[in-house]
């Protein structure tokens, strides 16, 4: 059956940006646990796997997205650009994106932008769902393609590759995360199902 506690890269990955029907938040956390135990062991994004999953559940987000997000945007919160590690800002996201944080500019840069800062890890994990859900789920964007082009316009070629990469990592991985219709094969209106036996 779907174990979303190995690590290893079981399944095909894919999944719709939605949390999936009936999926257990604690084996998804420890499964994304896991994950980056594997794939980034000094992300200190370790021990909140829970806290993606419930975040998730709570704003109909699909975790492996919010995660993909920050593989793309911090390397999993351990490379920094323009934020800063002390914001918590894994997912890079710009003032105003959420209604309550504070903004701030990375000193010595000369990017003009300002960042959004968190509380710690699990608050900005939750904003970040929120985030996605109202910003782009709400509004009918459901495809990592079609959040990317308005996240980050006309640079966003190879974030939209990272991520649906990392996304389909992740959802290979734990596989209770891509029980709806790939990404891929939404594209062109194909689903395909394997049906594991009965018995």
């Amino acid at each position: 059956g779907n174990n979303p506690l190995t690590a290893s890269g079981i399944g095909s990955g894919g999944g719709a940006l939605t949390y999936p029907t009936g999926a257990n938040p604690t084996e998804i956390g420890t499964g994304l646990d896991n994950y980056l135990k594997k794939t980034a062991p000094k992300s200190p994004l370790i021990g909140h796997g829970l806290t993606f999953a419930k975040a998730g559940q709570q704003y109909n987000v699909n975790p492996a997205f919010l995660l993909a997000m920050g593989g793309s945007e911090s390397s999993f919160a351990t490379n920094w650009g323009s934020v800063t590690a002390d914001s918590f800002n894994y997912a890079s996201l710009t003032c105003g994106c959420t209604q309550k944080s504070p903004c701030f500019k990375k000193p010595n840069t000369s990017n003009p932008r300002t960042w959004e800062k968190y509380q710690s890890w699990d608050d900005a994990i939750t904003r970040h769902a929120q985030y996605i859900r109202t910003k782009y789920l709400d509004k009918n964007i459901t495809t990592i393609a079609g959040i990317g082009a308005i996240y980050c316009g006309a640079s966003c070629t190879s974030w939209n590759k990272d991520t649906i990469d990392h996304f389909n990592k992740i959802t290979a991985a734990c596989p209770s995360l891509a029980n709806t219709t790939s990404q891929a094969s939404a594209k062109n209106g194909n689903k395909i199902c394997i049906d594991a036996g009965h018995n």
